[in-house]
């Protein structure tokens, strides 16, 4: 929880210094960043599971827009590697839920990401900057608060691996974004 904090902040120090033009959130935009999509804390290996399999989907389905639309070739390099590591570990994730769980939640997610087909150009690879970032930080607090809970063996080698992961991309994301 700790890191998390750390890495919020960190987050808004960027985006607080970073020169913008002043402009009018969206709808979207405001309601992504005032935490509409904050969810219930994690409870059960079962429930960080079943919610992390819709939070990767969405990943992947946003980076495929990029990976087709950017002429950004880091940027498509990033989504193109987000689409194949998330896809496996969804693989991964419903073969545990089939295996190991009776099915008793029932995911509650809500989409995070802006809606990119909005956009184009620098304005469509910064929204999903920003919007992913945002998107990594909230997977990296749903992994520490399943750590807490003592998961097992491969919940926790998965939750460590998303925390290295994605706080490593959070750093590349800040690193790609065009004024």
């Amino acid at each position: 929880m700790k890191y998390t904090l750390i890495v919020l902040l960190f987050a808004l120090v960027i985006v607080a210094c970073a020169p913008q033009e002043p402009r009018v959130m969206s709808h979207d935009e405001h309601n992504m960043h005032m935490g509409d999509h904050a969810m219930a804390p994690v409870t059960s290996e079962e429930q960080f599971i079943v919610e992390m399999i819709p939070h990767h989907q969405e990943a992947v389905d946003t980076s495929r827009v990029i990976v087709e639309n950017t002429d950004n070739e880091e940027l498509r390099d990033l989504a193109q590697r987000i689409i194949v590591a998330q896809e496996q570990e969804i693989a991964m994730m419903q073969a545990w839920l089939d295996q190991d769980f009776d099915g008793g939640y029932d995911a509650s997610y809500q989409d995070m990401m802006p809606d990119l087909e909005r956009y184009q150009g620098v304005d469509q690879d910064n929204a999903y900057l920003h919007g992913m970032i945002m998107h990594h930080i909230m997977a990296v607090e749903m992994a520490e608060q399943v750590l807490e809970l003592n998961p097992s063996e491969r919940v926790r080698t998965f939750a460590e691996a998303v925390i290295a992961v994605q706080t490593a991309e959070i750093d590349e994301m800040y690193g790609l974004m065009r004024h």
